[in-house]
């Protein structure tokens, strides 16, 4: 397993050198993500990790708000933190909306990435599940989550992860249609 907390102290020092490197702010806070979501998937509570995680991106954003890098990263992070709130019995859905308009600033930094346009259809899918099974509404967002992997998928037909999701959505509208 990796040792998450020997990379924090090179990270932190990099930044004490250079504090206006969006770049190291950029990685302490996939350190982070990554380190929240191992502890999520063993049934830790991962929401400190997850909120230092979105701070560094947040950082990396200040010291360059152009950077649709930091916007992506920070939504994937929100896209996690939301589930492990859900899992934990918390509301999300601040978490999935300020994930999407990470993604709408990412994809305005940078469009046409089928990287961005693929994770913002996730988080709408997630979100739209997350409704669907409290009862709510989640047509919309599946709707738009179908067109953002339409999108991914036009710009790069060999990414996997977009027509898998597709699929998914696919589905599940197919299963709102039964019940209209």
């Amino acid at each position: 397993l990796p040792d998450w907390t020997a990379a924090l102290p090179d990270l932190g020092k990099s930044l004490e050198l250079r504090p206006r490197s969006d770049d190291s702010w950029i990685l302490r806070g996939r350190l982070r993500t990554d380190w929240a979501l191992h502890l999520q998937r063993k049934g830790q509570d991962p929401g400190e990790l997850y909120a230092s995680a979105l701070s560094d991106f947040s950082e990396a954003i200040d010291v360059n708000p152009g950077s649709a890098s930091a916007h992506m990263h920070r939504g994937v992070a929100g896209i996690n933190f939301g589930q492990a709130q859900s899992a934990r019995g918390k509301d999300p859905e601040p978490v999935w909306a300020a994930a999407l308009r990470d993604f709408d600033a990412a994809d305005s930094r940078k469009p046409s990435s089928a990287l961005i346009l693929s994770h913002r259809g996730i988080v709408r899918q997630e979100w739209a599940q997350y409704r669907t099974r409290r009862g709510k509404d989640g047509s919309e967002l599946l709707a738009a989550a179908l067109a953002d992997f339409d999108a991914a998928i036009r710009v790069n037909p060999g990414y996997p992860e977009s027509r898998m999701r597709r699929g998914i959505v696919n589905v599940a509208l197919l299963g709102a249609d039964a019940t209209d």
